[in-house]
């Protein structure tokens, strides 16, 4: 199920510029460069969804910057994308869908909720106005004053 995964992701990313090595995309931005990684759980064949963002004022990110070294990091699930998000239930092994159904089902909810959440969040206002809008952001301390942000506020 992985490569077919990859494959809806490949072809929903690279349309707006991102560009993959192993299971993750980059796209660099004015301001920001947008990291988007599939990750299998270690428990069950269960994917996870991974955004991130490092902020190129803070530094250079390199040709490769992983997703666990991003200044802003979060998980595509209902409390980061809205409530209706189906991502989550698209990614998981406990999903009653056919495989078919399961796959167009994460194509649509990547056009409705993931692309414009990448959009919205690709540049440092962008990303300021997302994390005061949803809390599940985990923001490391060296991005806290750039972008207004103070934990548990």
């Amino acid at each position: 199920m992985k490569r077919e995964i990859k494959e809806v992701l490949e072809e929903s990313l690279t349309r707006i510029g991102f560009v993959r090595k192993s299971s993750t995309w980059r796209r660099s931005c004015i301001e920001v460069t947008q990291v988007v990684n599939l990750q299998k759980s270690n428990y069950d064949d269960t994917y996870f969804l991974n955004i991130a963002f490092w902020i190129d004022l803070l530094g250079d990110p390199g040709p490769a910057v992983r997703e666990e070294q991003c200044h802003v990091r979060g998980r595509a699930m209902p409390d980061l994308l809205g409530e209706q998000s189906r991502v989550e239930e698209f990614l998981s092994v406990r999903s009653r869908l056919e495989k078919g159904e399961r796959l167009e089902g994460l194509r649509a909810a990547l056009q409705d909720e993931v692309l414009p959440l990448l959009e919205r969040m690709n540049c440092i206002e962008g990303i300021r106005a997302e994390i005061r809008r949803s809390k599940p952001w985990a923001v490391r301390r060296t991005a806290h004053e750039l972008l207004d942000y103070s934990p548990g506020a």
